[in-house]
């Protein structure tokens, strides 16, 4: 739920504002295998988080969350955040990139190599704006450009490449973070190719279903 929203009393959410010291925040139930863990609560003072970007971003951070720590729990000892952090990263279903401000791919998860065809510590040292086929490369800049106002963004159908030169649509969010106090992009990746085309399939049984519809209408009159 987003807050402001009217979603609870407007003195529950001015309460839960004021006491994060927050404009607007996001409350997304962290969940693994049907439990729930808790509540990821995400709050800024500056940023609108109720811009429609926003919810998708923290409900994927969210799962990629709720995911880590049910593993954390089979974890007979974590005593160090890094070592949660790589179970976040390495273990979310999602391709995971760590990268710089400059776009330098510093890690990669192990769904990132699977999707781009190669082992992830061959990303590293690329340039994420690389990844993405050439005619589009104009389009991250422009997210990215955006990361200093909005903190996040999110390109839902941006055609990607592999390294042998095949692409694939992904729905892609970049959060601006900083890791070791350092300025740093996670940029999340799913390929979308295969939904895509579903729904090209789907839209077109429509047309051809309305098309045959309009046609037999015709004839009866």
């Amino acid at each position: 739920a987003s807050v402001p929203s009217g979603t609870f009393a407007h003195e529950e959410e001015a309460a839960l504002l004021e006491r994060a010291q927050a404009k607007s925040a996001l409350l997304i139930p962290l969940l693994a295998h049907g439990e729930r863990m808790g509540i990821f609560f995400l709050a800024s003072e500056v940023t609108n988080l109720t811009e429609e970007f926003w919810a998708p971003f923290a409900h994927t951070m969210a799962t990629q969350i709720g995911q880590a720590l049910a593993l954390t729990r089979a974890f007979t000892r974590v005593t160090s955040s890094e070592r949660r952090y790589r179970a976040l990263v390495e273990y979310a279903n999602d391709a995971i990139l760590i990268a710089t401000e400059r776009t330098v791919v510093v890690e990669a998860n192990r769904q990132a190599g699977d999707l781009f065809g190669v082992a992830a510590v061959d990303l590293v040292g690329l340039s994420a704006v690389a990844l993405v086929a050439p005619e589009h490369h104009p389009t991250l800049q422009a997210l990215l450009g955006d990361l200093g106002s909005h903190g996040g963004v999110r390109a839902p159908e941006l055609p990607m490449r592999r390294q042998d030169g095949s692409t694939f649509v992904a729905d892609v969010s970049v959060a601006a973070v900083s890791l070791d106090h350092e300025p740093m992009h996670v940029i999340i990746i799913r390929d979308v190719t295969e939904q895509k085309k579903l729904q090209a399939q789907l839209m077109t049984s429509d047309r051809m279903a309305s098309g045959r519809y309009a046609m037999a209408g015709g004839l009866s009159t």
